[in-house]
């Protein structure tokens, strides 16, 4: 199984701007503040506090399909998907978008909740708008050395 490539919604590289902007709250989450290089998404997401570091970049993908048969599109059945897609990055979150936000004719806002940790993108429409509430998405990352 591959991504399949028209599903990329983002495939860009991130900049790490600021860690916990407005405090810390939790011991082992951290939200970043980023943009990316490409697209310049303004990015703010929850993540393991172990694992982002504060002017660091990262490759940032997020898709909204991967190409899984319907049994394997619980948990326990992506063992393919890990040995494949997911190789390539390091940190892995499957999610759902809740909420958007149209903020002029041009940008908008999409909200995704991974068990609880948000990811607000930000940026142009016309890129964004393939994000529809209640679709499932995965958001993968790995730090470029």
């Amino acid at each position: 199984n591959t991504i399949m490539q028209n599903n990329i919604l983002i495939d860009d590289t991130l900049k790490v701007k600021e860690v916990n902007r407005d405090g810390k709250h939790f011991d082992k989450v951290s939200r970043i503040n980023g943009v990316t290089e490409v697209y310049e998404y303004e990015i703010t997401l929850d993540v393991h506090a172990d694992y982002i570091k504060e002017g660091s970049l990262y490759k940032i993908a997020l898709t909204n399909e991967m190409d899984l048969d319907e049994e394997d599109s619980d948990y326990y059945g992506m063992s393919s998907l890990t040995e494949t897609v997911f190789k390539d990055y390091d940190y892995v979150m499957h999610g759902k978008v809740f909420r958007f936000d149209i903020k002029d004719e041009n940008n908008i806002s999409q909200y995704i909740s991974f068990g609880g940790l948000i990811l607000k993108i930000t940026g142009d429409i016309k890129y964004l708008k393939n994000l529809e509430i209640d679709s499932k998405v995965f958001l993968m990352l790995k730090e470029c050395k």
